[in-house]
């Protein structure tokens, strides 16, 4: 399938599906554009890698790679794993800005007047949230660049490029994240690196390491959603600095 390979009709298109794909996930936090750019992310990997692999010996799912088909498996249930969950945490913030309208209308006077000081005091350098991750996009990018030029290991360009590009990028995003959705999606990201690096170095499909390596992705989604969700439904937040910031005046 043209579709499932590269060639120089569409070898731009995925690069740049890798690219954007990549900022999106490191500089937004909505759980709407998150979700589709980490399912987009895994299947560009997915036919990067099965086509930077130049073994022979390949195990077919029909007309489909079975490495190309778990990897975009594991991605779209990655990606549908964060969406339920920002809908759920959406659903629990509504309830819980429901309930402080609650207490507004009751006039529980020094217990919200606190809680809105508060948030407006995180809300305040909220520019902060896109400066930082954007700046990180841009040293990724510089550092991508050097590592691939001075120390090649593939022989090939888009191979070292992608390696690098996945595993600063990733480690970017989890340096600059501030909530636990945002660590996971840049561990994930930077895992996709180290599946591609294995895409370069197999001989061969093993469809024991193939599928272990699917299950581990979907199992590292689940746990990642469920921090996320308990971490929430205690804090209230999902930010970790705050989270943490509210337990010690709470314990104060």
């Amino acid at each position: 399938m043209d579709l499932l390979s590269l060639n120089q009709n569409n070898y731009v298109f995925f690069v740049g599906l890798l690219l954007v794909s990549s900022v999106v996930l490191a500089v937004y936090k909505d759980w709407v554009l998150l979700a589709p750019a980490l399912v987009v992310q895994f299947l560009t990997v997915a036919v990067i890698a099965n086509e930077l692999n130049e073994t022979t010996v390949r195990v077919m799912l029909g007309v489909i790679p079975l490495a190309v088909f778990l990897k975009g498996v594991s991605g779209i249930v990655a990606g549908i794993i964060f969406y339920l969950t920002g809908y759920a945490l959406v659903v629990e913030r509504r309830s819980h800005l429901a309930q402080e309208e609650a207490e507004k209308s009751e006039r529980r006077g020094l217990r919200y007047f606190f809680r809105q000081q508060e948030e407006a005091e995180v809300y305040r350098f909220r520019y902060v949230d896109y400066v930082l991750p954007i700046g990180a996009v841009i040293i990724a990018s510089g550092t991508t660049y050097a590592l691939a030029t001075l120390v090649p290991f593939s022989g090939n360009i888009l191979g070292d490029f992608a390696f690098y590009w996945l595993g600063c990028i990733g480690t970017a995003i989890m340096v600059v994240g501030r909530d636990i959705l945002k660590l996971g999606i840049g561990l994930l990201v930077a895992l996709n690196g180290v599946d591609l690096l294995y895409a370069l170095l197999r001989n061969g499909d093993s469809p024991l390491v193939l599928g272990a390596s699917a299950t581990a992705t979907i199992l590292l989604a689940l746990l990642i959603s469920y921090l996320a969700l308990l971490f929430y439904a205690k804090m209230k937040t999902l930010n970790l600095s705050e989270g943490l910031q509210r337990k010690r005046r709470s314990e104060a």
